[in-house]
């Protein structure tokens, strides 16, 4: 490895702990420390679905996690949990804590690889290493990776889509087949959004490639070994271990990306702001927020005049171009179009409509948030337009023209910088309870159940997280999951309605949150004469057998 390598990484090492610091706050880098991640919603989610993972004995799948959701339990797969280092971190268990966390270290991975990655890719195609470390800094101002990091822990790992480029671009063609395999692997041990990127990627790759050699039979192969192989893995993880239709949501065509999104630096109304240049969009979807920054649509800008000026100078330039990347441009084609969906919209209102087949529907809407498939696309973009860039100006030029696209993506993110690096505005928030009832609770049962399962974000599951995820309560349904079965909630539901109407009872070693005032109401009535007692404590009713 050259010298100047390993200042890099040193460099970007040093670099990424300053940036995670100032991300979280000092005292959070602690693997200790909880309190930020609790309070909130997905990243309470994913933090109190590894505590009740870590303290629970191995399972088959491995991912499977049956205290945290009891009868509608799945596995950290689907609570954002990030089982790759969830199963390295289990392994330790008898080491850590009992308030643990790894997501901090997470966050410092990301922003290295985030930049490292970025670096590989500029300095082994343009061999300008001042180019590539300068260039590598839009890809961590990138609001897409910053909103993501501070919203859904494991979708900051876009790394992993800026590795599956590097492999294209940058590795030898003998070897790139198996890596391939292993970074489709390791990113399903990560999160699903990114495995359905990149093997829409690799499959764009091998086609390609069959364009070029015609043998079928090899590019079914190319095909089918790392499909099977990446099903194997995510069937061990425990992917296919809850029903493939508890993962349809109403997402597919609502959560989709805005034909003029890439220039909306809001993720809503009430929402951080990302630029100081460019105005809110009124109507666009947080899912769908795919804010370029006016450094890059600057840059982007640029790179496709002077493409533009290449082809109209060269008639021939625009096919030969096509034909060197149309791997490039058939990606670019998918992911648009699974981006914007069947229901194309312009700033929030629907312009068009084309009807599908209702189990084509289904199946689409397994990934709902579909506005994330323009994420390779826009890195794409980036990639192409510095690169570009530096093979049409001259050396000095465009160092100085990226010099200034730096410059203004930064003073343009200036607002969301303050607010993500100084005030921290994306840090979770707890209310402590504080009566001393809720000391007793994880010495008195074993269950903390709500009376109404709930799949969203909710009063119960919000206030209340901190509590479940520090108290060591051992097995509770107060969750969320990203695959929710809506027939076992349901028959959990009418379970505990009989069992206080026909036994007019509850049962003892489960502590019940309740709902809302009608139950209240009822339990009361039904359960008069029985040994529960009812307390409201914190703005909480609780519902507690022989108490």
């Amino acid at each position: 490895m050259k010298i100047y390598f390993k200042f890099v990484i040193l460099f970007f090492l040093l670099l990424s702990l300053i940036l995670t610091t100032f991300f979280i706050g000092l005292e959070n880098l602690a693997f200790n420390n909880v309190d930020w991640l609790l309070g909130g919603a997905d990243t309470s989610n994913s933090q109190n679905a590894w505590t009740f993972f870590k303290n629970d004995k191995w399972h088959f799948p491995l991912a499977k996690n049956p205290n945290y959701g009891l009868e509608l339990a799945t596995s950290i797969i689907f609570t954002d949990s990030i089982p790759i280092l969830g199963l390295l971190f289990k392994l330790f268990k008898n080491f850590l804590g009992t308030n643990f966390q790894y997501f901090s270290f997470w966050i410092v991975i990301c922003f290295f690889l985030q930049l490292f990655i970025s670096f590989l890719i500029l300095e082994r195609i343009t061999r300008n290493f001042h180019y590539a470390i300068l260039g590598s800094i839009l890809f961590v101002l990138s609001p897409i990776f910053l909103y993501r990091l501070g919203l859904h822990l494991p979708l900051g790992g876009q790394w992993l889509i800026l590795l599956a480029y590097y492999l294209n671009l940058c590795v030898n063609k003998e070897k790139v087949k198996l890596y391939w395999i292993f970074l489709l692997v390791i990113s399903s041990y990560i999160h699903a959004y990114f495995t359905a990127m990149l093997f829409i990627i690799y499959s764009c790759y091998v086609f390609s490639e069959f364009l070029e050699t015609k043998k079928i039979k090899k590019a079914i192969i190319d095909i089918l070994i790392p499909l099977t192989i990446l099903v194997f893995f995510m069937y061990i993880l425990g992917y296919f271990d809850t029903s493939i239709i508890n993962t349809v949501s109403r997402g597919y065509g609502v959560f989709g990306l805005d034909i003029i999104g890439i220039f909306d630096p809001s993720t809503g109304p009430n929402d951080l702001k990302w630029s100081i240049i460019i105005k809110d969009i009124p109507g666009t979807s947080a899912e769908g927020f795919n804010y370029l920054g006016i450094g890059n649509i600057i840059l982007v800008f640029f790179a496709l005049t002077i493409f533009l000026f290449n082809s109209l100078k060269n008639k021939k330039y625009f096919v030969n171009f096509f034909l060197r990347n149309r791997e490039y441009f058939l990606l670019i084609f998918v992911f648009l179009c699974w981006a914007i969906t069947t229901d194309i919209y312009f700033k929030g209102d629907l312009i068009f409509s084309l009807p599908i087949h209702k189990y084509f529907f289904g199946a689409l809407s397994i990934f709902a948030a579909t506005g994330r498939f323009f994420w390779p696309i826009y890195y794409l973009l980036i990639i192409f337009s510095l690169i570009y860039i530096f093979t049409n100006l001259k050396k000095n030029y465009s160092l100085i023209f990226l010099y200034m696209v730096v410059f203004l993506q930064f003073i343009d993110l200036k607002p969301a910088l303050n607010d993500y690096f100084v005030k921290k505005k994306h840090l979770s928030h707890f209310t402590p309870l504080e009566d001393p009832i809720w000391k007793e609770l994880a010495n008195d049962f074993e269950h903390l159940r709500t009376t109404y399962l709930f799949n969203n974000y909710g009063d119960i599951f919000v206030n209340l997280n901190h509590f479940i995820g520090t108290s060591e309560i051992k097995k509770t349904d107060i969750t969320l999951s990203a695959g929710f079965d809506r027939s076992k909630a349901a028959s959990v539901r009418y379970k505990l309605i009989r069992l206080i109407h026909d036994e007019r009872n509850i049962s003892p070693d489960t502590a019940y949150v309740v709902d809302n005032i009608g139950h209240l109401r009822q339990m009361k009535y039904f359960l008069k004469n029985s040994n529960v007692g009812f307390f409201n404590r914190d703005n909480f009713w609780l519902a507690l057998p022989n108490k």
